[in-house]
């Protein structure tokens, strides 16, 4: 090989070069009316949009919609009557939600007719419905009064109450009121749902359950109108304007980029020269490492022969 490999070339010589491999790409692209057996980046287009179509359910919770080649999934709401799921439509809420039940009405109700042998039978109600076993009065006793209580100072008025708890207080007095009336206390707790929040949940008075971010320490992460997301990190611009978040696969994919101890290199205004660094440094010297039109002819000759 007689011409010497590390001279430059010219722009004349370069566009030679770059239009045999301008024809060389166009062939590899192909046409956008191409079919999916061409073996063209059109070709292999046309045959990615085929495999679209291929998307489907994979349960009776999903609904597949749209095109072929532009399918849509969406979740798919049971129509039982007793399903409390919805999907929110209103701006600001949009997405699935849950309506939490209104907080249930408890009391003590007396039957209309006694357990047989009983002078008397109660029954705890919900909402005005009969729950749980019926209490029946043994005949030696007589209910004067029942109320619903909560419990304002522990272990009273019975061991192991706590405040804030319910009870049913039973005052009963001897059928031949002969002696003190007594009071019975019935826990009610174990019939009652209580939800309690955590340090990222929340549970108001209303039974409305919601998700706590620390926006102090959020790192980008928000609960939007269409639910919770992580926002993408924004680089900042002369040390302002930036805002923290999960990186993306191109960021991330450049920074692994760059190796480690890489030095700034920038463009110089001197010709032949870089800034590495802030640091004007030679890389060639235009007139000894210019290739002449004979060399070029030579090395295009070799790689391209007639």
């Amino acid at each position: 090989m007689a011409y010497d490999v590390s001279k430059l070339i010219t722009l004349g010589q370069l566009k030679s070069l770059a239009l045999k491999v301008k024809s060389e790409d166009q062939a590899l692209l192909g046409a956008s009316t191409d079919a999916s057996t061409a073996t063209t980046i059109y070709g292999a287009r046309a045959l990615a949009d085929t495999k679209v179509a291929s998307v489907t359910a994979g349960n009776n919770g999903v609904v597949i919609g749209g095109t072929s080649t532009a399918p849509t999934v969406g979740l798919k709401l049971s129509a039982k009557a007793d399903n409390e799921l919805s999907i929110s439509s209103v701006a600001g809420e949009e997405g699935l939600y849950y309506m939490a039940a209104a907080a249930v009405v408890y009391s003590m109700a007396k039957d209309a007719t006694a357990t047989a042998g009983m002078p008397a039978t109660y029954h705890l109600t919900a909402d005005g419905v009969n729950t749980g076993v019926a209490i029946d009065i043994p005949k030696d006793f007589l209910v004067k009064s029942a109320t619903l209580e909560t419990v304002t100072t522990a272990d009273q008025p019975y061991a192991g109450a706590q405040p804030g708890d319910k009870y049913i207080d039973f005052v009963i007095n001897a059928k031949d009121a002969s002696e003190t009336a007594e009071h019975i206390y019935l826990p009610v707790n174990d019939l009652v749902d209580v939800y309690t929040g955590s340090n990222a949940i929340d549970v108001s008075n209303a039974n409305v359950i919601s998700l706590i971010v620390d926006t102090t320490n959020a790192n980008g992460l928000e609960i939007g109108a269409s639910g919770l997301k992580l926002n993408t990190v924004v680089a900042s611009t002369s040390g302002a304007g930036g805002s923290n978040g999960a990186m993306t696969a191109a960021q991330a994919e450049k920074l692994a980029g760059i190796t480690e101890g890489a030095n700034k290199v920038e463009a110089s205004t001197t010709n032949g020269n870089i800034k590495i660094d802030n640091v004007e440094t030679t890389v060639y010297d235009v007139d000894l490492d210019t290739a002449t039109d004979a060399e070029v002819a030579e090395m295009m000759a070799e790689v391209w022969p007639a």
